[in-house]
């Protein structure tokens, strides 16, 4: 079990380990669905089948939920999200070392996404997202 439960988590599989950043604990029953934002990192290693949390300084610098995470370079990169302090959604970008358990900031997406997914493909991270229009042909 993971230290704390949160819904809207962004992870990344970084070698033998799985990093958890962000997220939140949604509650509809208190109409806290966006405000509840988790600012803790979690890693578990497969190798130990621990569970190690980040201290204070190793939180998550902009706390939000739905991110996209990838792997870049051995680092756990947060792309996006949403919170309920900002509208619209977050373009921060941040890179979390498991090893050393800390963050460094990066270049800021040109546009606000979350909810979206993301790959790495040749050292480029993309992060695409699907616009509905209702006057495309299929």
């Amino acid at each position: 079990d993971a230290p704390r439960a949160r819904d809207h988590i962004a992870a990344a599989v970084i070698g033998n380990k799985v990093v958890l950043a962000g997220g939140r604990r949604s509650s509809a029953k208190t109409k806290q669905v966006m405000s509840l934002t988790e600012s803790n990192v979690d890693v578990f290693d497969f190798s130990t089948n621990k569970w190690k949390s980040a201290p204070k300084s190793g939180h998550i610098p902009t706390m939000r939920a739905g991110a996209s995470a990838v792997n870049l370079n051995g680092k756990a990169v947060i792309l996006g999200g949403e919170s309920g302090v900002q509208v619209p959604a977050h373009n921060e970008v941040e890179a979390f070392d498991p090893e050393s358990m800390t963050w460094t900031k990066l270049p800021a997406m040109k546009t606000t996404r979350h909810g979206t997914g993301a790959g790495v493909i040749n050292g480029r991270i993309y992060n695409a997202c699907l616009i509905n229009d209702i006057n495309s042909k299929y």
